[in-house]
């Protein structure tokens, strides 16, 4: 039995008429067992860099973290996993590898890595492509990636 796949689509119309282009990925939703304990441990790991603000928990223990209220609601909502659910495989085959978030600053980078390590966090560094990135998981096995430009003084 084969399966045949469309091709992918590259935003461009192939009729008369204007493509379109997407300009940036939304937002992640992510659920946990303790909505609190996410949104405290991302904004203590981005406290001093332009980086998560929580916007406040809303209906049903949700809480939205932004580094833009005004171009962007949320970045981040972290949402109450069902009772009694347990975490997906670390190592699935099949799921979202990871979450990854950009920084801006080359030193804010470092303080991120230096606070994951300081949480008794082990994370896995990777430089290459002209970037750094960390990697880590969050308590509930959630798989997360800060990173940053390595180019000219970490200029994009």
């Amino acid at each position: 039995m084969s399966v045949t796949h469309p091709e992918p689509h590259t935003g461009m119309s192939s009729g008369t008429g204007a493509g379109f282009t997407v300009r940036k990925a939304g937002h992640v939703v992510v659920r946990v067992k303790d909505p609190e304990r996410t949104a405290r441990f991302f904004e203590d790991i981005v406290r001093d860099i332009r980086g998560f603000t929580r916007k406040g928990v809303v209906q049903r223990g949700m809480h939205f973290l932004t580094s833009d209220f005004a171009d962007n609601h949320h970045m981040l909502l972290i949402r109450p996993a069902k009772p009694g659910a347990t975490a997906q495989d670390a190592d699935a085959l099949v799921g979202m590898a990871r979450v990854s978030f950009e920084i801006t600053d080359p030193t804010g980078f470092e303080r991120v890595v230096a606070r994951l390590i300081e949480k008794g966090i082990r994370p896995e560094i990777d430089a290459g492509h002209g970037r750094k990135a960390v990697r880590f998981r969050d308590a509930d096995g959630l798989p997360y990636e800060f990173w940053c430009r390595t180019g000219a003084g970490g200029a994009p």
